[in-house]
């Protein structure tokens, strides 16, 4: 059985390679550079399907690199996509939760779109 620091190594090369920042939910640097991704999720047993819930932040007056960076990872899951964990002792798959991609109304003077993506583990 993978690790939970496994898991969160390899969720975090995922979201880096999208090119933002990336912060676990509680765990935002105080010097963190906008735009960023913030994720939480829960390690469910192997091969049951989990719940990986995000943000996408940014200081702006337009939902223009929120929408894009949603767009970006969108292209990135489209139908699902396999990734090998960083432990190299299997993959995640993660697929589009429902809603895949909600924005929301201005939070803390934040363009906000929150995230849903169902992630399972194998070998």
């Amino acid at each position: 059985m993978r690790s939970f620091t496994n898991i969160t190594k390899t969720l975090f090369s995922f979201f880096n390679s999208l090119g933002y920042e990336v912060y676990l939910e509680g765990q935002i640097s105080e010097s963190a550079k906008f735009p960023y991704i913030i994720i939480s999720y829960q390690l469910e047993d192997f091969g049951v399907d989990s719940l990986i819930q995000g943000q996408i932040r940014d200081k702006s007056y337009s939902r223009e690199t929120v929408n894009r960076i949603s767009d970006e990872l969108l292209s990135v899951i489209q139908n699902g996509i396999k990734i090998r964990t960083t432990d190299n002792e299997g993959y995640l798959y993660l697929r589009r939760g429902s809603p895949f991609i909600q924005p929301i109304n201005d939070i803390e003077g934040l363009q906000v779109n929150y995230f849903n993506i169902i992630m399972k583990s194998f070998y």
